[in-house]
């Protein structure tokens, strides 16, 4: 505020004008606005997927963004706080605004983020898992065709050879190591150069292509509903915890991880019946506090989280270990059958009495 009792103003950068006098609070208020949009293009930037039902999809992010600082920018000018100005503009997507509102609101907005990142199902330790499970099981599968084919190109020639000398019939598991060496050329190279290609794609691969490969497994849709509840609470429990009425707070969690809505089904939606125990439920408290309700959400978000992680566990480490043991296994089964079958056949054919 200048000497003369009036409120002191400044330029401020809008995407759309040259100029704008906004007074200085308003700047400070937008100033909290733009960190939030610098997080969200660095997300953007990191192949994290940050469309929040934007208005036109088509648009560059940064332009976009633009558009909602100067609409929002209008209202605080007028006076309105940011919090204020981004309940009241009409045009901003719902999961943008809430977004944004926890951003300016709540205390630790970067973990918020982080939060929204998992809830559309971006998780980086689900990818990372898919894409070292995926480097690991062709390079795995790649050396052992290689092996198998440099054996089988060696070794069934110079059996069949020593079968022939002695005159007798070839044993079935030497037919079936001669089978695989006349498959070199058609079958175990170009298997061989795939599961190098993969094991290249798995290790030089885009993140975000992990995340969509993974969606197709079993189970994965469930852990994104978790994680999708688990941020639920902790955008209610932030919210309480900053002295919002939990019907106010409500509505913009629910935005918040994409329409997610644990009243569907009732007070205790089948979907989410521990969710919706920490919302409504009785806590064994007289009077339940909003701080300690605020608590018993955090510590069922942490349980929907640990939950979640059991997937990345269970498809990233478990899943691919078991199939390159039984992959392994049986291929190992095979070789020695082959192998250690023929020279079997071979040591009693040469150890028959009249055989030269």
């Amino acid at each position: 505020m200048d000497p003369s009792g009036s409120l002191s103003t400044r330029e401020v950068a809008d995407p759309f004008s040259s100029s704008k006098r906004i007074p200085t609070m308003s700047a400070t208020e937008l100033e909290t606005l733009d960190r939030f949009h610098e997080e969200l293009l660095a997300m953007a930037s990191a192949g994290i997927d940050v469309d929040f039902g934007m208005t036109d999809p088509k648009l560059p992010l940064r332009e976009t963004l633009g558009r909602f600082r100067g609409s929002i920018a209008q209202r605080v000018g007028g006076g309105a706080t940011l919090e204020e100005a981004l309940l009241a503009e009409s045009n901003l997507p719902p999961r943008y605004r809430a977004a944004a509102f926890g951003w300016s609101k709540f205390d630790s907005p970067v973990e918020l983020l982080e939060s929204l990142a998992d809830s559309r199902g971006d998780n980086a330790e689900l990818s990372r898992a898919v894409r070292v499970a995926l480097f690991r099981l062709s390079l795995f599968l790649a050396l052992a065709a290689a092996a198998f084919a440099f054996s089988a190109w060696w070794l069934a020639p110079r059996l069949a050879e020593s079968f022939a000398q002695l005159g007798v019939p070839l044993p079935a598991p030497t037919k079936w190591l001669l089978a695989f060496y006349h498959a070199v050329g058609d079958v175990f190279l170009p298997l061989i150069v795939l599961m190098l290609l993969i094991a290249a794609f798995a290790r030089f691969g885009r993140v975000r292509w992990f995340g969509r490969l993974a969606s197709i497994f079993p189970g994965i849709n469930r852990r994104e509903r978790l994680l999708r509840q688990a941020c639920y609470a902790e955008y209610v429990a932030e919210g309480l915890r900053h002295g919002m009425p939990q019907a106010s707070v409500e509505p913009l969690a629910e935005a918040f991880v994409g329409g997610l809505s644990v009243r569907a089904a009732g007070p205790y939606a089948r979907s989410a019946p521990l969710l919706a125990w920490g919302l409504d439920g009785d806590l064994g408290d007289e009077a339940t506090s909003d701080s300690r309700r605020s608590s018993v959400l955090l510590a069922i978000a942490d349980s929907y989280r640990k939950l979640a992680n059991r997937y990345v566990t269970t498809w990233g480490i478990a899943i691919p270990r078991l199939a390159a043991i039984l992959i392994g296994g049986a291929a190992l089964l095979a070789y020695g059958l082959m192998i250690f079958g023929s020279l079997f056949e071979l040591l009693r054919a040469v150890s028959v009495p009249g055989v030269n």
